[in-house]
């Protein structure tokens, strides 16, 4: 577990970026020129000679990692990402020592005047002095990297030391005379040398990585101090030192004040390291509570899938515990599911052995006390002879588990109690009061989890319903006509819109055994799919029977035949029929139950037609034939027939004022008048228009159908 709480972005320090690589690859390039034009002028010559060439040249080569060290391209993005650059840049150093120690071991010899004898002494040179210019220069730009990332000090002064290192440099190599340089040089690397320890010293990132990292670090930091003074030692006291005077000596108090700066450095954070250690431990538990409960956060965004998050739960709480195992017990109405986890899990068995116990100081077992609702409990358990755990999986458990202590904390959400978390250590009092402070919170993000994916599931299940329901209202909607026939004698319109997603009412043509054609409108009471279903029954009923009855009453009548004790008894079906007679202008209507017939007269009269009749499917046929009955209608050019479902005429307000059947014929009324010379369409929008006006836009209450017809 601690290893994946170590970040997840980590920067490969041990490889160049391009612009390493572009600076080493000109730096290595300007370096062979150098040293081609000092083999020409006699690589004899001593260390006095072609200053030029061995002093100044070389420092312009320095001056993009110069540059470097005031503008990174790569900076530590968190305390383990220092970590891994500082044990990048110690292993680097020792690599370095490594190579020059191998360098110094070839034969080396110089002429009367100091400089190399042969030329292969001459190339080792350069190999050193090549060496210790890009690796020098880059390492101590991780270090002051190091030093700079989580220190409280202002930039200003980081940016100081860096200056005063360049400017030490600079001095080292140009004042004239050994004396003055070295007076110079010493009093200069001693002011920077200082702030560099003090730096060191602030390092706060230390403070945060984790205990056996501080333990490696402190070993590196010891070895860095060795590879600075075995670097100091090799470029003082042997022959490597001689040589690099006769090959630049820029290179030379680089690598002195290289040598000097990583001593300086890793003393002070060892001391800085060795500091922490005491409170390493709970450092360490900050650092898994908060980089545990981190991940729990982006577990409950990213999974809704309860098993796993529950897992992880228990996982998380023995790790901020340091317990050894745990489990939490989900309470959903009487039913017990049990997510067990941890160091050592416990199964269902052992679980109810180390349920069943006598806590110390209780008669009762401690399954009857641990009950949810009181916050954090903390219990002390023993296994002795008395306790049921002599044989099976409790004899196992008494071995593993002798005694210890168990916390007990209620996962509470906005709905109540969710379930318990169970936590187990193998020590009594083995739980503190930061162990407990802890567990609440651990608790909080486990009942906050839980929530949050019951949410998500029953988001998901409305959405799945959602579409379902969207393909239910396009398959409703195909089984109503898109267009209604229409003749020389009239015009017909019709359109329904549904309260929900699907709904009760239809609407429909049709042909009865003469060939004359009708229309009718029908609502199964209630709304919602059960309608909806019982709506698509009765469209194959009347498109079945209308081909073989002679006129409404009797498609009514084997409609009501077909459709009783067929259906669900808490269902029934209003229609209403007409039979177009064209040549006499005479509608036949027949009404089962529906909503009055609207007649507008082209005179501007509105009145209601309301012929005998009950709803299908309630009653037997012959009880249903001798209540219906059947009317005509004379109509005249210009008459226009509303058949509509109750979802207009009983349209309300948000406080339940409904329009009412009267209101209901005015509006139609007013609008007819209006509308006598538009289209049907437009007649049924502004019918809906005057249903929108009077409920003040509230939502539909029932699903609104029409059916229009006009004659010629």
């Amino acid at each position: 577990m601690k290893r994946e709480l170590r970040g997840e972005h980590e920067t490969i320090w041990g490889l160049p970026d391009l612009q390493t690589t572009i600076i080493l690859a000109v730096t290595t390039f300007g370096w062979v020129v150098l040293g081609f034009f000092d083999w020409l002028f006699g690589f004899g010559t001593g260390a006095d000679e072609h200053g030029w060439f061995r002093t100044l040249l070389p420092l312009l080569l320095l001056l993009p990692i110069f540059f470097r060290w005031f503008r990174p391209t790569r900076k530590p993005v968190d305390h383990q990402d220092a970590y891994r650059l500082h044990g990048s840049t110690i292993l680097t150093a020792l690599a370095i020592l490594g190579i020059l120690v191998l360098f110094s071991l070839f034969p080396i010899s110089f002429n009367s005047s100091g400089g190399p004898e042969e030329f292969s002494t001459f190339i080792i040179g350069r190999l050193i002095g090549l060496i210790l210019l890009c690796s020098v220069a880059l390492l101590t730009e991780n270090l002051l990297l190091l030093l700079s990332y989580g220190n409280r000090v202002s930039p200003s002064i980081v940016d100081a030391l860096r200056y005063g290192l360049v400017f030490t440099i600079i001095s080292a190599a140009l004042i004239p005379g050994a004396e003055a340089r070295e007076i110079v040089s010493s009093i200069l690397a001693s002011i920077v040398g200082l702030g560099l320890f003090l730096l060191s010293l602030r390092s706060g990132w230390v403070v945060h990585i984790w205990r056996d990292q501080k333990y490696r670090m402190l070993g590196l930091s010891f070895l860095g101090i060795l590879a600075g003074a075995g670097l100091s030692t090799l470029i003082a006291v042997t022959p490597v030192a001689q040589l690099l005077d006769t090959t630049s000596r820029s290179i030379t108090m680089l690598g002195h004040l290289f040598a000097s700066i990583i001593i300086i450095t890793q003393f002070g954070l060892f001391i800085r390291i060795f500091l922490t250690l005491p409170t390493a431990g709970a450092m360490d538990r900050r650092n898994i509570e908060v980089s545990s409960l981190s991940n729990f956060g982006r577990l409950m965004v990213d999974s809704f899938d309860m098993n796993d998050l529950m897992k992880v739960s228990v996982s998380i709480a023995c790790d901020v515990t340091s317990a050894r195992s745990a489990w939490i017990e989900l309470i959903d109405n009487d039913t017990r599911e049990i997510i067990t986890g941890g160091k050592v899990p416990l199964n269902f068995e052992e679980i109810d052995k180390l349920l069943n116990l006598n806590i110390d100081g209780q008669q009762r077992p401690l399954g009857k006390i641990t009950k949810p609702g009181e916050g954090v409990r903390i219990f002390n358990f023993t296994f002795d002879n008395s306790s049921n755990t002599n044989s099976g999986s409790g004899a196992e458990l008494r071995k593993r588990l002798s005694s210890g202590s168990l916390a007990v904390v209620p996962l509470r959400n906005n709905t109540g109690e969710g379930g318990i978390l169970y936590v187990v250590k193998g020590q009594k009092n083995g739980f503190d009061r930061d162990d407990t402070a802890i567990l609440e919170t651990v608790a909080t993000q486990i009942a906050l989890a839980m929530e949050h994916a019951a949410l998500i599931r029953k988001s998901i299940e409305r959405e799945r319903l959602r579409n379902e329901m969207l393909i239910a209202r396009e398959a409703q909607q195909r089984l109503l006509p898109q267009a209604m026939p229409e003749s020389h004698a009239y015009e017909l319109y019709a359109e329904s819109e549904p309260a929900s997603m699907v709904g009760g009412d239809y609407f429909d043509s049709v042909i009865f055994r003469d060939g004359t054609k009708g229309a009718l409108i029908a609502d199964v009471s209630g709304k919602g799919a059960g309608a909806a279903l019982y709506m698509g029954m009765v469209k194959g009923v009347v498109r079945a029977l209308s081909g073989i009855c002679a006129d409404p009453a009797e498609l009514l009548t084997k409609a009501n035949s077909a459709l009783y004790r067929n259906i669900d008894p808490r269902f029934f079906v209003t229609m209403t029929c007409l039979r177009l007679r064209e040549e006499e202008q005479i509608v036949q209507i027949a009404r089962a139950g529906h909503c009055p017939t609207l007649i507008l007269r082209n005179s501007g009269e509105a009145v209601y037609h309301t012929p005998q009749g009950i709803g299908l499917a309630l009653t037997s046929t012959k009880q249903f034939q001798r209540a219906l009955r059947q009317e005509d209608i004379s109509c005249s050019s210009g008459d226009m027939i509303l058949l509509f479902s109750d979802g207009l005429a009983e349209a309300q307000r948000i406080d339940g004022e409904e329009i009412g059947y009267e209101k209901f014929r005015r509006m139609v009324q007013e609008v007819g008048i209006n509308a006598s010379k538009g289209t049907l369409r437009e007649f049924r929008d502004a019918i809906f228009a005057g249903i929108s006006t009077f409920t003040e836009n509230a939502p539909p209450v029932d699903d609104s159908t029409v059916v229009i017809l006009r004659w010629r």
